[in-house]
């Protein structure tokens, strides 16, 4: 109420005519529940004005007033009051979450159901029987975890040592979730494969709300929705079942992002009233990013960034000095927040709590130079000029303090900068060759990001003076820049993708006259509007409709292919999923001790195949450094001798050998492990063969000196008739020995030889003379 009678009092005392129309208007708006320009006294001059204040607003139909008692005190016609449906009625519209009309409720509700579909159509490979199966290789990383919290009966803050510099706060949001609804294990991997699809829903709605904040009109967060939802990036990422630590990152990312920018001003006019609850989510939002990913340093610069940029705009603009207090506050509050959570709890190190209270010294030092720069009338650069200065002399003094973050500082560059080489994924740059120049954005963002560039590139430019605009650009550049560098912040960024795109796409229906522009391009006095009068829509005809629909194919189409595509790339395939449930029953039987159920594998499936089979899924370090040395091995006595008292099993993938040639293991191994004496193939399917290790029988023989001898079996594993063969040369004296894994009958020059199981497993001499 007090912004509307504000807003109303100063058009009054600006125009004291206006009187006796607002008068007939409050009884047009008494009688109506909205009406249109046609029925009011106004000329289009004082309309525009009374709706870019807020005193009137758009609704369904047409139009209201956004306070009918507000103007009324204004007008002196009635008492100020705050009654109770009043207070509330204020800090919802504080929070821009009130008055949303049925029929846009309808449509986010139904945004929010593709959200959902487009995350939950592996439900069939994810739910597999009695199994939980995730997606990808790192979340059983955090299964591990959550699940060594519940059966040690940790504190829900005692996280393990492992992870306390690192994701804290997600293990411990897990085991508190899956404690909330009983303790178990079951249920911890009913929460582990849903909380993406939660922390999905949660990012969209805050990716809603920031469009409309940004935009002022319900179109663009509409749009924005919706190519979030079908964003391959954000979808995979925040798939049913990928259990990864980056679905957490965006709903983080999402909060900060519109607490901050509802800090700052709409219009010129500083509130504070109004901005004061989003400072406090501000400063939640800060401390828990900073306890919620090790990397999370590097989504503070965008305010960095910001300050620079802001101290030449408030020069510029002259806008009031005080116009960033709360986001400064807010902001190095959240660092205080995050310090004390390092203090109290051991989460995190130094360095990565304290960038947040940095980066509330660089707004503060740029607010500084902004201040400096009008008193002595340089020109605006000169501020930005300054500031940036000032942060990089802030940064050597505590670089000079605190040698240690320097030196983490350099490390993590030169990690940022320096692991192209490394054949982790999520290291390579967006522009990677290895995805191809041009497709890897199309990769991970459909056509998405080329509406976005150019809007994003609008809002730095043309909004260089608005700072919620500068600050959602600053934003996007800077993860733009990241995610060029590394891929694995190519999600982080795909929020302000979205909202760009959404805003792009909405000016891009404006343009072939299927719709009005965004309402930012409708206001005359666009610096000036009020956030909350904000621009609707009506049902489309069903040819609109079809028209929208052609015209989403643009921006969206690609991405609805994409994102299942991108997916199933990290589903397990159903090969892999068999061999691991054939493990983890075949180490239920006796012969396993628990100090012999390590699975040798390729890394990138290492965890999920030891999370079925020990339950360990820790690390795939060992496998990461050694699996490809394996297949590349020759000598494979020696690797025998390496694994036989570490691995209970080794998993071999045909598709790996097509590289290899006939010498390598990898080879060997596609071929049932021919050539070999103590690998034993003892499951197959699909492309999977999952071998154990065995000492293996030595059948011993006679033949002619120096004579080429070849024993071959007949044999069959999980149904599939394979041939073992192995070729070994006689000795000067005829004699020849030649170790293999199976049990059964050999042939040796038409000489059938017998070699029983118990040969096999004790490595015992199998005569042929006696056979």
């Amino acid at each position: 109420m007090t912004d509307v009678r504000e807003e109303t009092a100063a058009l009054l005392d600006n125009r004291p005519g206006l009187a006796d129309d607002l008068r007939t208007l409050v009884d047009v708006d008494r009688e109506q529940d909205v009406w249109t320009f046609d029925e009011t006294p106004l000329d289009s001059g004082t309309f525009g004005e009374l709706v870019s204040r807020g005193i009137a607003t758009e609704s369904e139909n047409g139009y209201r007033l956004a306070d009918r008692h507000a103007v009324r005190v204004a007008l002196g016609d009635a008492e100020p009051e705050r009654t109770p449906d009043s207070a509330t009625a204020g800090l919802r519209e504080r929070f821009a979450v009130s008055n949303i009309p049925g029929h846009v409720l309808a449509a986010v509700v139904g945004c929010l159901l593709v959200v959902v579909a487009f995350r939950v159509f592996v439900y069939p490979r994810v739910f597999r029987g009695e199994h939980v199966v995730l997606l990808g290789n790192d979340p059983y990383y955090y299964r591990y975890l959550v699940f060594s919290m519940l059966d040690s009966g940790a504190g829900t803050l005692d996280v393990p040592a492992q992870i306390a510099t690192g994701e804290p706060l997600l293990v411990a949001l897990l085991v508190a979730v899956t404690r909330a609804f009983g303790g178990s294990t079951s249920v911890a991997e009913l929460v582990l494969a849903w909380y993406p699809v939660f922390a999905a829903v949660g990012s969209a709605i805050i990716c809603y709300f920031l469009a409309v904040t940004l935009s002022r009109d319900r179109r663009v967060g509409l749009a924005s929705l919706l190519i979030l939802a079908v964003l391959p990036v954000h979808g995979y990422r925040t798939a049913l079942g990928f259990a990864d630590h980056h679905a957490l990152d965006f709903l983080w990312l999402g909060v900060v992002a519109l607490a901050a920018v509802r800090t700052l001003p709409a219009r010129t006019k500083f509130e504070w009233r109004s901005q004061l609850p989003w400072a406090a989510v501000l400063a939640a939002g800060i401390a828990a990013q900073a306890h919620s990913w090790n990397a999370a340093p590097l989504l503070f610069v965008p305010f960095v960034a910001y300050a620079v940029v802001r101290s030449a705009a408030l020069v510029r603009s002259g806008d009031s000095l005080r116009a960033d207090i709360l986001l400064i506050v807010g902001v190095g509050t959240g660092g205080l927040l995050a310090v004390a959570g390092h203090l109290v709890l051991g989460w995190q190190s130094p360095n990565i709590v304290v960038p947040p209270i940095l980066a509330a010294a660089a707004m503060a030092f740029a607010v500084g130079m902004a201040a400096l720069t009008r008193r002595l009338d340089w020109p605006a650069w000169v501020a930005s000029v300054l500031a940036a200065g000032s942060g990089v002399l802030t940064l050597g003094v505590v670089v000079m303090i605190e040698p240690s973050f320097g030196a983490e500082l350099s490390q993590e560059f030169s990690r940022l900068v320096g692991m192209s080489g490394s054949n982790i994924v999520e290291t390579r740059s967006l522009f990677s060759t290895d995805y191809g120049l041009l497709a890897g954005p199309i990769f991970f963002y459909g056509t998405a990001l080329l509406f976005a560039l150019p809007a994003g590139a609008w809002a730095f430019y043309v909004k260089f003076d608005n700072p919620r605009w500068l600050l959602t650009a600053s934003y996007g550049l800077v993860l733009f820049g990241l995610a060029v560098t590394q891929v694995r912040f190519t999600g982080e960024l795909s929020l302000f993708v979205a909202v760009f795109a959404g805003f792009a796409f909405v000016y891009f229906l404006a343009v072939v006259d299927i719709t009005d522009p965004p309402q930012l391009f409708a206001d005359s006095t666009p610096r000036e509007a009020d956030d909350r009068a904000l621009r609707s829509f009506t049902l489309p005809e069903r040819r609109t409709l079809v028209s929208l629909g052609l015209a989403f194919l643009l921006v969206g189409g690609l991405g609805t292919m994409m994102t299942p595509l991108r997916t199933n790339t990290i589903v397990p395939a159903d090969d892999t999923y068999e061999a691991a449930a054939w493990m983890e029953d075949e180490v239920q039987s006796p012969e396993w001790t628990s100090d012999q159920q390590y699975v040798f594998s390729t890394w990138g499936q290492n965890r999920l195949y030891n999370a079925f089979v020990s339950g360990d899924s820790r690390s795939y370090g060992y496998a990461r450094t050694n699996y490809e040395q394996f297949l590349n091995a020759t000598n494979s006595r020696g690797w025998y001798e390496r694994l036989r008292n570490r691995a209970a099993f080794i998993v071999a993938d045909e598709d790996y050998a097509s590289g290899y040639d006939a010498a390598k293991l990898a080879s060997r191994l596609a071929d049932w492990g021919s050539g070999t004496g103590h690998y034993q193939a003892v499951w197959a399917g699909g492309s999977k063969t999952v071998y154990t290790l065995v000492p293996g029988a030595t059948i011993r023989g006679t033949t002619d000196a120096n004579a080429t001898v070849t024993v071959t079996h007949e044999g069959a594993v999980s149904g599939q008739p394979f041939t073992y063969e192995r070729t070994t040369t006689a000795a000067a004296n005829g004699t020849y020995t030649v170790r293999v894994p199976y049990a059964g009958e050999y042939d040796i020059a038409g000489t059938a030889v017998e070699v029983p199981e118990d040969a096999v497993q004790n490595a015992r001499q199998v005569n042929v003379s006696a056979a």
